[in-house]
Parts: structure tokens; sequence; C-alpha cells
């Protein structure tokens, strides 16, 4: 009896104990659980953060590529007018000159012919001289 009696006594203290150890462990979980919680949050907010970022460097990434696609197709066009613009350019200096080179030979044609003229008048002026004398 004295042990039956011995648990009578030691058993509220036991029970005590044991209780207080559940509420510790359930006290213990709970704060676990919450700092899960906080981890996991953050965790998702960083990875948020993360895929804006992503999302932020590939909407520049591609802004800057329509960019310098842009600029090859301006300065492609700029290149073509310049090649367009010098090619009209030459092409008036080409008929310039053919025309100025068909006047060049008009006048050529038109010296030689007055000189041709000189040197017949010129030469039947002498034998005219000649026969007088």
């Amino acid at each position: 009896m004295d042990i039956l009696q011995e648990l009578k006594l030691k058993l509220p203290d036991d029970l005590k104990q044991a209780k207080w150890i559940k509420e510790e462990r359930q006290r213990i979980l709970h704060e676990a659980q919450l700092e899960a919680d906080e981890i996991i949050k953050a965790a998702n907010e960083k990875g948020i953060s993360m895929i804006n970022e992503h999302e932020i460097t590939q909407q520049a990434m591609e802004q800057a590529r329509q960019i310098i696609d842009k600029a090859n197709a301006e300065a492609q066009e700029i290149m073509d007018s310049s090649y367009n613009y010098a090619d009209s350019l030459l092409e008036t200096v080409e008929k310039v000159s053919v025309s100025s080179m068909k006047e060049l030979e008009q006048c050529i044609t038109i010296v030689r012919s007055n000189r041709s003229e000189l040197r017949s008048t010129n030469t039947a002026s002498v034998v005219e001289s000649e026969v007088q004398e």
C-alpha cells in the first residue's frame, strides 16, 4: 500500500509535469510553425522579387534589342539613301559631261571648219596675188 500511497502523492506532480511538458511542446511547435511560415513567406516574397527583377531585365533587354534593330534599320536606310543620292549626282555629272563633250565636239568641228576656210581663203589670196604680180 505504500506504493499506492506514494503513487497517489506523486501522480499529481507527474501529471502536472506531463501537462507542462505537453504544453511546452505545443508552444515550441507553434513557435516553430510561425517561424517556418515567416521563412516561407520571406522566400515567396524573395522569389516574386527575383521573378519581377528577371521580368524587368528581360523587358529591358527586349527594349534594347528593339532600339538596336531600329537603329540598324535607320542606318541601313540612311546608307541606301546616301548611295542613291550619290548615284543620282554621278548620273547628273555624266549627263552634263556627255552634253559638254557634244558641245565641245561641235566647237571643234566649227574651229576646224573655220581653219579650213581660212586656209582656202589664204591660199586663194596668195594665188591671186601671185597672178596679179
